[in-house]
């Protein structure tokens, strides 16, 4: 599963992948028990410059809830941007490895509480189960930066330059 940072909230991938990770309902793990690969979800999105992809395993997004691993995604984009044009670029990894550190550590934090309305709680309830709390798992996160190369922003700029005919 990947869900890249857009900046509408209300666009047609945000929802998507709100619906990907919402709809799974244990109905095709329960009769073995466990995830398999043949589990894995795979789609994709058209992403521009600037976003942010957090791929990750099911132990994040069983624990810390979308919402909360974009605030946290938008808390270091923040960061980011507002520094000085020319910065290191040793400082932006810094920042994105902080960024990856943090939606793990958010993921562990929550799995240790025995009382968290957790994302896998509210949908084991759903499907019959009683279960409260996080859910102990490995936390496994990867980040992407979609980067615009300078040869594709200016060629868009060429194209809006030209006039219509």
């Amino acid at each position: 599963f990947f869900r890249p940072r857009v900046q509408d909230e209300g666009s047609a991938v945000a929802k998507e992948a709100r619906r990907l990770v919402d709809e799974d309902d244990f109905a095709d793990l329960s009769s073995v028990g466990f995830d398999t690969p043949a589990d894995a979800r795979e789609d994709s999105h058209m992403l521009a410059h600037n976003e942010v992809v957090v791929a990750a395993t099911d132990g994040l997004f069983d624990n810390v809830r979308v919402e909360e691993v974009e605030r946290l995604a938008e808390r270091f984009m923040q960061a980011i941007n507002s520094k000085k044009q020319g910065a290191k670029s040793s400082h932006t990894a810094d920042l994105f490895g902080g960024l990856a550190y943090s939606v793990a550590a958010q993921a562990v934090a929550n799995y240790i509480q025995n009382d968290l309305r957790s994302p896998f709680a509210e949908r084991a309830k759903l499907a019959g189960y009683n279960f409260s709390g996080g859910k102990p798992d490995d936390v496994t996160v990867m980040l992407a930066w979609v980067r615009e190369t300078a040869r594709v922003h200016a060629e868009e700029q060429i194209r809006e330059m030209q006039p219509k005919l």
